[in-house]
Order: C-alpha cells, then structure tokens, then sequence
C-alpha cells in the first residue's frame, strides 16, 4: 500500500506500507531529502537505518526503531505545521479575489502562460466559460475532442450546463489534446494524475504575480473575469445571472466586481 501526499512542487512525502517494512520519503526545500526505511525483521519494528540522499552510498549504523520512529516524526510533525500555517493564510487570501479587470493584464497572463499549453487552456477555458474551478478540473478529453458545444452536470448545483466552444478555445483544445486518449483527465500532472485545485491555484497565482497583478487572485479569478468583461461587452446582467445560476442580480454584480467598481466611482466623483 503507497500513500502519496504531494503538498507543493517542493514538498512530497511518500509512505510505502509493506508487510515487512514501512518506508518514508521526504523532500522538502527546507530539510535534506532523507530516506527512513524502517525494517521488521520479526513481529515488530525493531530496527532501522536512514539513508541520505546525499550520500546515498553510505548507510548510517543501525539504530533502533525508537529513534528513527522519533526522527520520522518529527519531520513531519514539522512540514505538516509549517503546510498547515501556508495553507490556512492561502485559504484567507481566496476567501475574497478580484476579477483581471484590465485587457492587457489578461494578455499578459495568457502570454506568460503560453510557455505551457496545458496551462494556457486551463486558463482561456476559465475566462471564456465562466465554469467554476471543479467543473474544470473535471473535464475529460472526450467532453472537448471534435465537439462544438462542452455539455456538463455541474458539481456544486448538480444542473445541465451546455455552451458552445468558441474559435480561440477550439484552436487551443486542438492543438493540446493530439495524440491524448479520450478518457484522459484534460488537465494532468506530470505524474499522470488529475490536475487538483492546489495546483490550479499555483498556476494562475504565479503567473499573475510574474505579470504584476497585485491585487486578490485566485482560481475564481477566472470564473469573475469571464463575468466582468461578458458584463462589460453585454451590459446584460440578466443572462449573466442565468449562466452562472445566481438567485439574483444583485449577487451577480457583486461577485464579478461592478457593485465595488460603482461604489469607487461614487467616491472618486464625490467632493464636498
């Protein structure tokens, strides 16, 4: 049984439970990647050796199981606060994020962005779909390949949601998915696993961060924006509210920014 945890590109802990030996990896920016390999020679541990990765030639003395238990986990114990402390002030920060209001701060992004074409589609996709972050995460290649319309059950609402595909989308969906099969995650890691919110968040924080975007930003950053510029063009809120299944207008024009942009003007044209 192999247990997975991969918390940031830096970070990744592997624990492999076999009916004789328990092995833990550890790699993390702030400790040297270490190997603990615990060995059960009888009906219990009793005894163990850690191998560095630096010298993985040399094999430190056996030692007995209590300490290597202790040094085990105290290395986790570690990165799992310090994961913990990062996760929680992230989960803050998304709680509230802005829409990329400007045009050329969005074609920075997508430029930024183009060094990579998974993320480049992951990114168009949200703005120009308005799907939330889940939706996306769960689309598959058949539900994009030779296809004019993408046509889902969303995940929080459990509704039908069909829109069609448009040019710039269909061109980028084209050139990803060749040679990919149909029930292939659309948007894998590199360990040929499906793309997760976390990683999705990295992505877009990241490459808003190298374009100089200072405010807010989030993985609902694309979902706002694809509302704010359709608002923008449309000065439609009634069928915005219908595509994304908000109970009212109101909520609409506050979730995509234009009630605080109101609000700002109000001010900025307020003198007494």
């Amino acid at each position: 049984m192999v247990f997975l945890l991969k918390l940031t590109k830096s970070q990744l802990i592997l624990i492999s439970f076999c009916p004789d030996k328990i092995l833990f990896l550890i790699q993390h920016d702030e400790f040297a990647e270490n190997i603990y390999f615990l060995q059960t020679p009888g009906n219990g541990f009793t005894s163990g050796c850690v191998l560095s990765r630096t010298r993985p030639d040399v094999h430190t003395p056996k030692v007995g199981f209590e300490k290597v238990q202790k040094i085990v986990i105290f290395r986790l114990f570690r990165i799992l606060r310090w994961y913990s402390r990062v996760f929680k002030k992230g989960v803050k920060n998304m709680k509230i994020v802005e829409p990329i209001r400007d045009k050329s701060e969005l074609k920075r992004v997508e430029k930024i962005l183009g060094k990579n074409k998974r993320d480049l589609l992951f990114f168009v996709l949200g703005t120009n779909s308005g799907l939330r972050i889940s939706d996306i995460l769960a689309l598959n290649v058949e539900d994009v390949k030779d296809k004019e319309f993408i046509d889902i059950e969303e995940k929080k609402t459990g509704k039908q949601k069909k829109f069609p595909i448009n040019q710039k989308l269909k061109q980028l969906i084209c050139e990803y998915i060749i040679d990919k099969p149909d029930d292939d995650p659309l948007f894998m890691t590199k360990f040929k696993n499906r793309l997760e919110r976390c990683n999705a968040y990295m992505i877009v924080k990241t490459a808003c961060q190298e374009a100089g975007i200072k405010y807010k930003i989030g993985t609902h950053t694309l979902r706002k924006t694809f509302g704010y510029h359709h608002y923008q063009q449309f000065k439609d809120v009634v069928i915005l509210q219908k595509i994304f299944n908000h109970s009212s207008p109101s909520i609409t024009l506050r979730y995509i920014g234009i009630e605080q942009d109101e609000i700002f003007e109000s001010y900025q044209n307020f003198v007494l």
